[in-house]
C-alpha cells in the first residue's frame, strides 16, 4: 500500500470521521421514529410534570401554580427546554437506548448532548483568517485592564470607636511633613488583613480586598508619589501612596492567540451543536397548547 495512503488511514481524525459517518448511518437506519413519535405536545400538564420532576418538593398543584406565575419570556424558555429535552430523549430512544424516570431521562439527554459535542468539535477547522476576524469583531474581550501599584497605611474603624478618620487624618499630616517615602510606611498604622503593598493590581483585584468604593476612589486618582486620603474601605481608613499606574490597553492578537482560539472554537462548536439539534427538532411536529385565560 502506498505510504501516503497508510499515513492517511492511520490519522486519528480519519478514524473519528469514519465512526461519525457510521453512527449517523446507523441512526438513519434505526432511528427514524414512526409518525406517532414525531409529535410533541406541550401543554400545562407536561410543563408542570417537568417542574415537579426537577423539584420533587412541589406537588402537582404547586407545580401548576408556579408555572402560572411565570412571565412570558420565562414561560417561553421553559417551553423550549421541554421541547429540547423531549427531542433529545426521543432521539436517544431511537438509537436503541432506553430508560425510565426523569433522572435517567436527563442522564440519557446528557449522553446524547455529549455525543453531539464530540461531533461539533471534530467538525471544526479554524483558519488564521477566522482567528483574525474573530479578534477584530470582539476587541473588548482582549483589553488588559488598568493596573495600579500602591502602598497604604491602615487604621481599623473598630479600634477607633467605629471611625478611624481622625486618627488617619493626623497620620496623613505626619507622613507629608516627614516626606515618608513609599518603602518607609511599613511600620506605620495598624495591621491589615491582606497586604501592605500592591503591585500591578487591577480594579477587580483591589475591590476583592478593599471593596468597590475604595477601588473606585483609588483609580480616580492620577497623582503619584504623594500620600492621599483618608480613603474608606470595608475595613477602615487608609492613607495611600500611588507609585505607578498603567492605563487599560488593547492586547495584540499574538499575546492572546490561545484565548482567541479557545473562544472561537467554543463559538463554532456551539453553532454546530445548535445545527445538530435543529436538524433533530425538524423531524418533529411541536404543538404548544396555551392555557385558556378563562381557567
Amino acid at each position: 500500500m502506498d505510504t501516503r495512503i497508510q499515513r492517511f488511514v492511520r490519522e486519528p481524525l480519519v478514524h473519528f470521521a469514519v465512526v461519525g459517518v457510521l453512527l449517523f448511518l446507523l441512526f438513519d437506519a434505526i432511528g427514524a421514529p414512526d409518525d406517532s413519535g414525531r409529535s410533541i405536545v406541550v401543554d400545562e400538564r407536561a410543563l408542570a410534570r417537568m417542574l415537579h420532576s426537577r423539584n420533587p418538593r412541589l406537588d402537582e398543584t404547586g407545580a401548576l401554580d408556579q408555572l402560572r406565575t411565570l412571565d412570558g419570556p420565562s414561560r417561553t424558555r421553559l417551553v423550549e427546554e421541554y421541547v429540547r429535552e423531549e427531542v433529545l430523549y426521543r432521539e436517544a430512544l431511537a438509537m436503541g437506548l432506553n430508560t425510565d424516570g426523569y433522572a435517567e431521562k436527563r442522564r440519557l439527554v446528557a449522553q446524547l448532548e455529549y455525543l453531539h459535542q464530540g461531533f461539533a468539535y471534530d467538525a471544526l477547522n479554524v483558519t488564521e483568517a477566522q482567528l483574525t476576524d474573530y479578534y477584530a469583531a470582539n476587541p473588548g474581550r482582549y483589553v488588559a485592564p488598568a493596573q495600579m501599584t500602591f502602598t497604604h497605611v491602615f487604621f481599623a474603624d473598630d479600634t477607633h470607636d467605629g471611625d478611624a478618620t481622625s486618627a488617619a487624618t493626623q497620620e496623613l499630616q505626619r507622613l507629608r511633613e516627614r516626606a515618608v517615602p513609599f518603602h518607609g510606611a511599613g511600620d506605620r498604622g495598624e495591621h491589615f488583613i491582606y497586604h501592605r503593598n500592591y503591585a500591578n493590581r487591577s480594579r477587580e483585584d483591589i475591590s476583592a480586598h478593599f471593596g468597590d468604593a475604595f477601588a473606585a476612589e483609588l483609580f480616580s486618582n492620577e497623582v503619584t508619589d504623594i500620600w492621599l486620603g483618608p480613603m474608606g474601605s470595608a475595613h477602615g481608613q487608609h492613607l495611600v501612596m500611588i507609585a505607578a499606574r498603567t492605563p487599560a490597553r488593547q492586547q495584540p492578537l499574538e499575546d492572546v492567540r490561545g484565548r482567541v482560539f479557545d473562544a472561537l472554537t467554543r463559538a463554532q462548536a456551539d453553532t454546530n451543536m445548535r445545527t445538530l439539534y435543529m436538524e433533530a427538532r425538524a423531524r418533529y411536529q411541536v404543538t404548544v397548547i396555551e392555557r385558556d385565560p378563562e381557567e
